[in-house]
C-alpha cells in the first residue's frame, strides 16, 4: 500500500512539475487558448474515465455542475491561460516553475487548516515542511537579491 501511494504521489509530482515544459512545447504549434482548452478537456476526460471505471454516478444538479465549472475556470483554465499568454522569458521560467510547484503544497496547507477532522499525525505537516524546504532550496531567494523582494 505504501509503494502504491509513493508511486501515485511521484506520478502526480512528475505531471505537475512538468506542466510548464509541456505548455512551452505546445505553444510552438498551438495558441494559448488551445493549450488551455486541451488541458481542461484532458483533465475532464481523465476524471470521467475514473468515474466510469469505478462505476460511480456522475454528479447531478445544476449547482454541483456550476461549482465544478467555476473551479475548473478559476483553478485550472485561468491560471494556465495567463501563464501561456504572459509568455515568461527564459530567465523567468525558473521562477514560474517554482511558483507552479508550490501550488499543491499551498492547497494541502489550506486543506490542513480548514478541515474539520483533525488527526494527530505529524507526517503531513512534516511533508509540507520538507516540500517547502525543497522549493526554497531550488528557488534560492538569497541568490535572487532585490529581483524577488523589490517593489
Amino acid at each position: 500500500m505504501r509503494l502504491r501511494k509513493a508511486v501515485t504521489f511521484g506520478t502526480v509530482a512528475l505531471v505537475w512539475g512538468s506542466s510548464y515544459f509541456w505548455i512551452k512545447t505546445a505553444l510552438r504549434g498551438m495558441s494559448p487558448v488551445q493549450v488551455t482548452t486541451a488541458r481542461v478537456a484532458a483533465g475532464a476526460g481523465t476524471l470521467m474515465a475514473a468515474v466510469a471505471v469505478r462505476r460511480q454516478p456522475m454528479p447531478r444538479g445544476r449547482a454541483i455542475w456550476g461549482h465544478l465549472t467555476g473551479i475548473a475556470l478559476l483553478h485550472n483554465a485561468l491560471p494556465f491561460l495567463l501563464l501561456a499568454v504572459g509568455n515568461p522569458t527564459e530567465e523567468d521560467a525558473g521562477m514560474v516553475s517554482v511558483f507552479n510547484a508550490s501550488v499543491p503544497l499551498c492547497a494541502l496547507g489550506t486543506a490542513l487548516v480548514l478541515r474539520k477532522d483533525r488527526h494527530d499525525s505529524w507526517t503531513v505537516p512534516a511533508g509540507l515542511l520538507i516540500g517547502f524546504g525543497g522549493i526554497l532550496l531550488i528557488f534560492a531567494p538569497w541568490k535572487q537579491g532585490a529581483r524577488v523582494v523589490s517593489w
